[in-house]
């Protein structure tokens, strides 16, 4: 028990944020309440944290931070001078803001909660919306009372551009960034017609240059095979008949290899089929006996023998040779002398290949059984005893034949897509080219738009109504099987389409193939090297660029000064670029920032790395934060400035050799619009926990990619060395040098992500991990004492998905406890507070209650829950959470009542929509402004938050009421 409490301590240790992250956001959170002008330095931190779920989320968390910015933690309203001129009285300037959003010291987000925090925290940026008066020497605290103001507008209004050119002379309201936001609510296709041929056009030319890069490969490939089997087969035939035959064998070289020898040299050809008959078999189908005989049959007898382990009848003799190298030498001796003395009759032929062919296969197993022996020695020491040498020799050999296993279905796959690209030629060229390939590519399309309607469930949520009854595992699985043989038959089809020039095949044309698939091959060769090392091919041929490109024009240009001080019309859309939309995150973490400490979570994709078994835990990934740092003498040249930033990996900084940060440029991204992109990227190849290669494969082929691939070792000793020691899966690869680009998104596709194994790492959206942005804000060394978190990811059935998700990752990595606080809840006082909580089951009843038609309680306001956090094995809380989940509660307004009417999964509603209406937007942004109304109230009225924050009720707040 001693043992195993130590090694408990020692992974929740390996748990904790890392010391230097810890130094630096202590003193980012010091210097911003002092900036503030808090009294109380020393008061518990409190946190915000915006969940995944798309713009719905982001809409929705709007709303709720407007009630946050609007009221203090006592309850009353926080208002501002009505003149927006952008001057303030002395008097405002000297008090503290009083805002619950001022309170929090952390903003947590992922995913679409990435979209709305980004947005705020960089209305904080000085000089970024409004360029401050020459009369404030202040610019961080200007920045912080502007975007308060911008928060607090109500009802954000619409924006009108042409009013705003006729007023360039004045600064820019408070009121536009919100009317930007409202005004992209189609963020992804803003102008409508002509944004979608512009995302038509962007979609097939990366989906097919993404398979022009992948086809090369497999034309090499292809084109070796029949290159090799056509001359083969030529040679065969002026070997055996001395002139070519008529018509081309079908069977080609393996078959003429196997008829001229089974038959005493005489050559049986066998023509191209005729008539109705259009069934060309590979002659690849050779290869899977040749490699049965040659890999798996050694690898399988390898198992049993062993000079260091009892093999066959476990006895040694004759000098301590095994009894089955001596069962092989009497073998041999028998056959070699049959043969030298022609003691085979016609009639045990069989029998006589039999025989060789199992001394064959005991030869090589014996071969194989010495290397991998030598193998375990090196990694085990020379004076290893047997019985230590054993399992590791047993299951390397057991790998090698589950590699033989892989590149036997390779063969088998490649033999069948073969046959049917040589079948369908035959098929084209008796029948009509054009109308055949016509159909071939329909059906093509059709399959790729099937693929991308049904990307929608390839999120990283359970699915729920009859979805949940299919096997979606297997379906895509299949699914995934047919495209890429069909995808493989069309680059097979190609080939034989040049080898034949596209007439049928035949003896005299047999040349001519041979030259021009030779030319094929060393073209295919030079494109297959020059494609594989095109430099940033793997992220502009993905949707990442596009994504990021318009969360960026979306979101960050509601912020972005610029845009609203434009004469140009242009720059009022969101579809068009403006100097200034991204920032740096240099710039957007630099020091002296009012903002709360923005963490913006992905994940690490991994799902190759037994060591440590994330696949048994069914993560398939690690957590990644960028979180704001204290700069550091490291790398803090003119060039290159001391990084104002921390890229953690599970808590760890991520680091180059030498101990520095890594920074942008080496890898990683710099623009703080491409990492919220990445903390967004919902649909992808890789998806976390539910990443399985048939939905890998299935969204890789239809370049559904929203990931994207960097460098983020831990440390020097983060990229494995070279070691025969090691498992394959966590060696470097030859490949990943040779052919980077092609390596790496077939890693996509087949769902083989290495995580820190690897010099390269695949990162998605953070609710791939953990989709509530709260797993970080509990890691031991944070100390946050109060969390308020928008549940927003979506959840039709109200099932509580990701609250049970974060509550099984806290408790297995931290050693803590989220149970449900129903004894707070109850002693709410007064009514009206309590009637705003709800346990999770009393909120799922409600809610299907109101979907069948039943009309609520008209003191229903129930739209959150109570959480508390405790370390296991003790009963005292270090943390409460308030989770506020969307729902629709009694007394909405008329218009929020009508949508929900008009649309029952209001308001949750799949992610897949990212096409809000105004209708749409502002009833999510209403619904979250009602919702976080009733919470704040709520808890200004039962004084629960100071008992949280371990304070009196008379402390809890200032004279100004700033919630300490």
């Amino acid at each position: 028990m001693a043992m195993m409490g130590a090694e408990q301590s020692q992974n929740r240790q390996d748990c904790q944020l890392d010391e230097n992250a810890q130094k630096a956001e202590s003193q980012r959170i010091d210097r911003r309440r002092k900036l503030l002008g808090w009294p109380d330095g020393d008061a518990a931190r409190c946190a915000l944290a915006l969940s995944g779920g798309g713009i719905r989320s982001a809409t929705f968390s709007l709303g709720v931070v407007q009630a946050l910015a609007r009221h203090a933690p006592d309850g009353q309203p926080v208002g501002d001078p009505s003149a927006d001129t952008g001057s303030t009285q002395q008097d405002d300037e000297e008090q503290p803001e009083r805002s619950w959003f001022a309170r929090f010291d952390y903003l947590s987000t992922v995913s679409g909660g990435g979209y709305l925090g980004a947005f705020l925290c960089s209305l904080f940026v000085p000089g970024r919306f409004r360029i401050p008066p020459d009369n404030k020497p202040d610019p961080q605290k200007e920045a912080a009372r502007l975007a308060y103001r911008v928060l607090r507008k109500e009802p954000p209004p619409r924006f009108r551009p042409s009013l705003r050119i006729r007023q360039l002379s004045q600064p820019a309201g408070t009121s536009m960034p919100l009317a930007w936001l409202r005004d992209n609510g189609r963020y992804l296709l803003p102008t409508g017609a002509g944004d979608t041929g512009y995302a038509l056009a962007l979609l097939i030319r990366n989906l097919l240059s993404v398979h022009l890069v992948i086809g090369v490969g497999v034309l090499c490939i292809l084109g070796l095979l029949a290159l090799g089997s056509l001359g083969a087969g030529s040679l065969l035939a002026q070997a055996g008949e001395g002139v070519l035959p008529q018509a081309l064998p079908l069977g080609t070289a393996w078959k003429l290899i196997a008829v001229a020898t089974l038959q005493g040299g005489d050559v049986d050809w066998v023509a191209v089929p005729a008539g109705g008959s259009a069934w060309w078999p590979s002659p690849a189908w050779w290869l899977l006996p040749l490699l049965a005989l040659v890999w798996l049959m050694p690898a399988m007898l390898a198992y049993w023998l062993s000079d260091r382990i009892m093999a066959l009848s476990g006895h040694k003799i004759l000098w301590q040779v095994p009894f089955s190298d001596l069962l092989l030498a009497g073998l041999a001796v028998v056959l070699l002398w049959l043969e030298l003395e022609q003691r085979w009759s016609p009639q045990l032929a069989i029998w006589r290949w039999l025989a060789w062919g199992l001394l064959w296969v005991g030869f090589a197993a014996r071969c194989l059984t010495g290397w991998l022996q030598r193998q375990v020695r090196s990694q085990l020491g020379g004076d290893a005893s047997p019985d230590m040498l054993a399992p590791g020799y047993r299951v390397r050999v057991t790998r090698h034949l589950a590699t033989g296993l892989a590149v036997l279905l390779g063969v088998a796959v490649l033999a069948l897509a073969e046959s049917l690209g040589q079948s369908l030629y035959l098929y084209m060229v008796r029948n009509e080219p054009a109308l055949t390939l016509g159909g071939l590519l329909s059906v093509l399309a059709g399959l790729f738009s099937v693929v991308r309607y049904l990307a929608r469930f390839f999120d990283e949520k359970t699915p729920s109504g009859w979805l949940a009854r299919l096997p979606l595992a297997a379906i895509t699985g299949a699914a995934a099987t047919v495209l890429a043989l069909l995808l493989l038959a069309l680059w097979a089809l190609a080939v034989q389409w040049v080898a034949w020039a596209g007439q049928p095949p035949g003896a005299d044309a047999l040349p001519w193939a041979l030259g021009r698939l030779g030319l094929l091959l060393g073209a295919s060769l030079l494109l297959l090297w020059w494609t594989g090392h095109a430099p940033g091919f793997l992220d502009l041929s993905s949707l990442q660029q596009f994504y990021a490109a318009r969360l960026t024009r979306a979101y960050l240009g509601a912020s972005n000064g610029t845009r609203f001080q434009s004469p140009e019309r242009a720059s009022y859309s969101s579809a068009e670029p403006v100097p200034g939309d991204d920032l740096s995150l240099q710039d957007y973490y630099r020091e002296g920032s009012a903002a709360p400490l923005h963490l913006i979570n992905c994940t690490l994709n991994q799902t190759l790395g037994p060591a440590e078994q994330l696949v048994q835990r069914d993560r398939k990934g690690k957590p990644v934060c960028i979180a704001p740092a204290v700069a550091t003498p490291c790398g803090g040249t003119p060039d290159r400035p001391p990084l104002s930033y921390h890229i953690l990996v599970d808590g760890h900084l991520a680091r180059r050799k030498g101990r520095c940060p890594v920074r942008p440029g080496e890898g990683v991204p710099a623009g703080l619009g491409a990492w919220i992109a990445i903390s967004g990227a919902a649909f992808s190849t890789g998806l976390g926990r539910t990443t399985s290669l048939g939905t890998s494969l299935l969204c890789g082929l239809a370049n559904i990619r929203l990931g994207r691939w960097m460098q983020l070792p831990r440390d020097e000793t983060g990229v494995a060395t070279r070691d025969a020691s090691q498992n394959p899966s966590e060696r470097p690869s030859r490949w990943l040098a040779m052919l980077p680009n092609q390596t790496l998104l077939l890693r996509e596709w087949t769902a083989r992500f290495h995580g820190l194994h690897a010099p390269w790492q695949y990162l998605s959206d953070g609710g791939h991990f953990e989709n509530l942005g709260v797993y970080e804000l509990l890691r031991p060394g944070r100390d946050v004492r109060l969390i308020i978190a928008c549940d927003c990811g979506a959840d039709p059935d109200y099932r509580f998905n990701d609250l049970a998700n974060l509550v099984r990752l806290v408790r297995v990595d931290f050693g803590r406890e989220i149970e449900v606080d129903e004894a707070a809840m109850a002693a709410l006082q007064p009514a009206n507070a309590r009637r705003v909580f709800a346990t999770p089951q009393q909120l799922r009843q409600a809610e299907l209650a109101r979907r069948a038609g039943q009309a609520s309680p008209p003191d229903d306001d129930a739209c959150a829950v109570l959480l508390r956090v405790r370390p296991a094995g003790e009963l005292e809380p270090v943390c409460h959470i308030v989770l506020i989940k969307p729902r629709v509660p009694a007394g909405v307004p008329v218009d929020v009542a009508h949508y929900a009417a008009l649309n029952p999964a209001f308001p949750q509603q799949t992610t897949v929509d990212q096409f809000f209406d105004d209708q749409q937007w502002e009833s999510y942004r209403k619904l979250g402004l009602l919702c976080g109304e009733h919470v704040v109230r709520a808890l200004a009225s039962s004084g629960e938050v100071a008992r949280w924050l371990c304070q009196p009720p008379e402390q809890a707040v200032n004279q100004e009421g700033a919630l300490r």
